[in-house]
């Protein structure tokens, strides 16, 4: 995205370098930073140091009937071999945190299912040591108290 920094004063600057027109409503004229979309659709920040009001008090301002003309900068966005690193080591990191997050889920189920068969297998260990309990009580004889005489 282009960026203006500064406002240069009428007659310091070559129209013929215009990139595009802007045109501001009144309350949009006094800024400081702000993204603008020209007239020919090209994007641009105003980034300036202070608020200026671009348009009234400042006739000497490079405003051409409420439109202003921005100063040509290039910022590192522009920059396509730059965004382009920027962009394979954003990928990269997303890939590895999936690759994470992928290896996390396996060791949490792997987990899960250990503590499920360890389950399984001490609640058949109790349920044999019941039933083996149940068969020594089946076959001793059950004696009955004696009624004492009335």
């Amino acid at each position: 995205m282009k960026r203006a920094s500064e406002v240069k004063v009428a007659g310091q600057w070559n129209a013929a370098e215009a990139v595009d027109r802007v045109v501001l409503d009144a309350g949009d004229r006094q800024r400081r930073r702000i993204v603008l979309t020209g007239e020919g659709g090209t994007a641009f920040l105003l980034d300036l140091p202070q608020a200026l009001l671009l348009y009234g008090s400042h006739p000497d301002r490079p405003i051409v009937g409420g439109a202003t003309l921005a100063e040509k900068e290039e910022t590192l966005a522009d920059n396509s071999k730059e965004a382009q690193v920027r962009a394979e080591a954003s990928f990269k990191k997303q890939e590895q945190r999936a690759r994470e997050g992928a290896k996390a889920t396996a060791e949490y189920e792997a987990a899960s299912l250990a503590m499920r068969e360890k389950t399984a297998r001490l609640k058949s260990l109790r349920l044999a040591k019941v039933a083996a309990e149940m068969e020594d009580v089946k076959d001793e004889p059950v004696t009955l108290p004696k009624k004492a005489p009335l």
